[in-house]
């Protein structure tokens, strides 16, 4: 079972890392724990919400899951939908 982590407040709180946030991940990590973080943020793309936890330290290349993600895995694939929404939603409903 993996370790999830919500980003806003708990990794981040607005632009600035949460002290202790990159260590606490890399001990889990150490420890043998799968992490996946999770967001509510549909608006920013997920390659670069996994920029900036590598700019914080922690690699989460393909372990960021979104709102966005989650609303686009209701779609079937060639369904018509109208999308009001920022680049975050827009880019997972087009995938």
């Amino acid at each position: 079972m993996p370790w999830v982590l919500d980003l806003d407040g708990v990794i981040w709180l607005g632009r600035q890392a949460i002290p202790g946030g990159a260590e606490a991940v890399r001990l889990l990590r150490s420890a043998g724990e799968e992490v996946v973080f999770v967001t509510n943020n549909a608006a920013t793309p997920v390659h670069e919400q996994e920029a900036r936890l590598a700019s914080f330290g922690i690699d989460a290349d393909g372990g960021v899951v979104s709102s966005a993600q989650a609303s686009a895995s209701l779609l079937e694939p060639g369904e018509r939908v109208l999308v009001i929404g920022e680049a975050g939603l827009q880019g997972q409903v087009r995938a």
